[in-house]
């Protein structure tokens, strides 16, 4: 099956160990805490700042959060990945509403990566 992001498929393409444990951090720590940071933490405050009611700001984060993914996923599987995006966003958006900060969806954002970037090597 085709792989949905391609640094996925590039993971999958090489045999090397340093590569792999350092795409292995970056992808499970570095981006989930930069892209945490910056939807969770900045964005989604800041739309509450300006008067919207919390699950208007958490959808309208998840829009954005699932657009600017738009690029990185197949053509053929993008109606489905955007709409698992939103799905993940709107889910780390509560976590960050009801927890009261990021370190929530910065955790759960870690382990969906690390789930996707384990069935990915196992197929």
């Amino acid at each position: 099956p085709e792989v949905s992001h391609k640094t996925l498929e590039i993971l999958r393409a090489k045999s090397d160990t340093l590569f792999t444990w350092t795409t292995l951090a970056h992808v499970v720590v570095l981006v989930p805490l930069a892209e945490e940071l910056l939807w969770r933490g900045l964005m989604q405050p800041s739309m509450r700042a300006v008067g919207l009611p919390p699950m208007a700001a958490i959808l309208a984060t998840s829009a954005l959060f699932a657009a600017i993914h738009w690029t990185s996923i197949p053509d053929a599987g993008r109606v489905t990945g955007l709409a698992m995006l939103v799905l993940l966003s709107t889910a780390l958006g509560i976590l960050r509403d009801r927890t009261g900060g990021v370190l929530a969806p910065e955790l759960a954002h870690g382990l969906f990566n690390a789930m996707n970037v384990a069935m990915a090597l196992r197929s």
